[in-house]
């Protein structure tokens, strides 16, 4: 991250200083002692999927489930960097409990990183059947259209907000997370989401099954999620009250 010195530094020059989550605001104003009247809470936002596009990433999900052998396989899965700090380690071992009870499911962690070769070792030593691991992905929609239940396993101190959690809402995908930092203001655990208080795979993998054998639950809490995602996390809107701000700072100079 940014030293301290130089955020201290940029603050005595900055009309405003927008932040994307109460989580950073606090992070901000603890470690760096900067005016916290200077700041301003701006929500970061993600396009609204239209029904045309939702319609679209299905039907290339079905043909990505058909290259990958997946056939009628319930999946769970991730989108994000892999790394230490995106908590991958944690849902791999979480599914590898799934697994015990819903043999007919399979894991897929999309996305590239440090972590990776570590985690496919690990897959192969635990003999862990059907991980899928994808790598870079361009249609984030698809990946997401894959899935019966998405799973936010971080619980990383730097995690700025989580907006592949809005892409996740605002695709219909039944929601698993760690209540940890910006997640608990992004949903709320039994209304629009399932939340653990920590990363424990048991948890984890408790939250997973809840969801996988109650559908018409998990319809309910994804249904939530996707009115959430549009009442507060539109790009649109988001990009307007990143405006406001910018115009009010800049106002009388």
């Amino acid at each position: 991250g940014i030293p301290k010195f130089l955020y201290k530094l940029l603050a005595k020059k900055a009309r405003r200083i927008i932040t994307i989550s109460q989580h950073t605001k606090k992070s901000l104003i603890d470690k760096t002692k900067i005016d916290e009247r200077k700041i301003r809470l701006v929500y970061p936002g993600s396009q609204v999927v239209s029904r045309k596009e939702l319609l679209r990433s299905q039907k290339a999900a079905e043909a990505i489930k058909k290259h990958l052998g997946i056939g009628r396989k319930r999946v769970i899965g991730y989108l994000s960097r892999i790394a230490q700090e995106k908590g991958q380690e944690y849902l791999l071992r979480a599914f590898e409990l799934v697994k015990e009870s819903y043999p007919k499911t399979a894991l897929v962690l999309a996305g590239r990183g440090p972590d990776e070769e570590r985690l496919k070792r690990l897959a192969q030593r635990r003999k862990i059947r059907d991980v899928f691991f994808l790598g870079f992905v361009e249609d984030r929609n698809a990946i997401l259209a894959l899935m019966d239940v998405f799973v936010f396993p971080a619980a990383w101190e730097l995690e700025g907000f989580g907006i592949v959690l809005v892409e996740a809402m605002l695709s219909k995908i039944p929601i698993v997370a760690v209540k940890h930092g910006p997640v608990a203001e992004i949903l709320e655990d039994g209304r629009n989401a399932l939340l653990g208080e920590n990363q424990d795979p048991k948890n984890l993998a408790k939250a997973i099954m809840k969801l996988l054998s109650h559908p018409g639950y998990a319809k309910k809490l994804a249904n939530r999620a996707l009115v959430h995602a549009k009442e507060n996390f539109d790009l649109k809107d988001a990009a307007g009250r990143m405006l406001s701000q910018l115009r009010e700072a800049t106002r009388n100079t």
